[in-house]
């Protein structure tokens, strides 16, 4: 895995060196990622107070996006660094070696599917090991039991390497199986307190037509399939919240 995955990882690095924006105005299907995202962390700092103005917070993969937290110890961590010139706060780095002592930040955000341009389990160490006790990490990822990959070999599998899109360009990515990455945040003694299922539909839509927007307009029936039992077990994208508890180191 590891030549695929310095492969995997060259490429992002070059990808997002080159684009300004990671949710480009007029894709329809980053669009929705991004709010998504967005209303995701906006309701869990609404009901963590705890994590105050003084916080530490880490922006793992940022691309310099805030996702609306405002705080004075904000840090971005990025593979491109320009991706990074307008953040304050900012290094180069990458999310399977971060820059950090264990255990000082209070909440670790890793989304925009950055876990899946690396090997997830080392990048899921690292997040949990600069995560303080009692500190939160939020983590996006796109899972290999989507719509989009059944009937295929991919479909299921707790690891494997896909050929997808973005943008309106084919890449290649590593997708997981939930069980997978839900191991991956037990082992550092992260437990899931929140969940939320996006690009329910769509990906099937996609897989039928190769059509991304066209198939980008049914993310909109999200709010409504996500409830379904079928679906539920067949989301593109997850993005779940995780509390390290104060017995881990």
């Amino acid at each position: 895995m590891s030549d695929s995955g310095d492969r995997v990882k060259r490429h992002a690095k070059q990808l997002f060196e080159q684009i300004s924006d990671p949710w480009p105005e007029g894709d329809l299907w980053s669009s929705h990622t991004k709010r998504t995202i967005a209303d995701f962390v906006y309701e869990f700092m609404s009901c963590n107070t705890s994590i105050t103005r003084g916080a530490h917070i880490l922006n793992v993969g940022s691309h310099g996006n805030m996702y609306g937290i405002s705080n004075e110890n904000h840090f971005h961590v990025d593979i491109a660094e320009k991706a990074l010139e307008s953040s304050a706060l900012a290094c180069v780095g990458d999310a399977e070696q971060l820059p950090f002592a264990d255990g000082i930040f209070d909440l670790v955000l890793c989304v925009g599917s950055v876990v899946n341009y690396c090997v997830a389990a080392r990048a899921i160490g690292e997040l949990g090991r600069v995560l303080k006790p009692g500190g939160w990490l939020l983590l996006e990822f796109e899972t290999s039991e989507s719509l989009e990959f059944i009937a295929t070999s991919d479909y299921g599998m707790d690891v494997t390497l896909v050929r997808t899109f973005y943008n309106g360009s084919l890449e290649h990515i590593y997708v997981y199986s939930r069980k997978y990455i839900e191991g991956a945040l037990a082992a550092r003694g992260l437990r899931i307190t929140s969940l939320r299922r996006f690009h329910v539909f769509s990906p099937l839509l996609y897989r039928l037509t190769k059509r991304e927007r066209l198939a980008s307009i049914f993310s909109t029936f999200d709010r409504f399939l996500h409830k379904i039992p079928f679906f539920q077990r067949h989301s593109a994208n997850f993005l779940m919240a995780a509390y390290k508890g104060h017995d881990q180191t």
